[in-house]
């Protein structure tokens, strides 16, 4: 069995019930990506890992959801419940280190 980690930009939406948000805000639906996750976690010789992130999780969680693990880390502009802001790309400036430093300790 080959195990796939893809990070990529997933629509955190799509993992409801099983996911706790902080809140609800119109997202981009990313279907091409949701296709292709499906496609690839029906393939038996497969085992799918996405690894994304979100400033809308309470914290950072694991979920397992029609075969494939979801690992969404908690990603947000300190002390908020936001992204990151356009005049201030903190996450760009430091190099994304803490969402790098999270996501190989999955």
């Amino acid at each position: 069995m080959i195990k796939v980690a893809w990070l990529t930009q997933y629509n955190v939406y799509e993992l409801l019930p099983e996911i706790e948000l902080t809140r609800e805000v119109a997202l981009h639906s990313s279907s091409w990506i949701h296709t292709l996750s499906e496609a690839l976690s029906s393939e038996t010789e497969i085992n799918l890992h996405i690894i994304t992130h979100s400033p809308l999780v309470r914290r950072s969680q694991t979920i397992s959801k029609n075969g494939i693990v979801f690992h969404v880390i908690k990603y947000n502009f300190p002390f908020t419940d936001r992204g990151f802001p356009e005049y201030l790309p903190f996450d760009k400036l430091s190099g994304y280190f803490s969402f790098q430093k999270e996501a190989a300790e999955t």
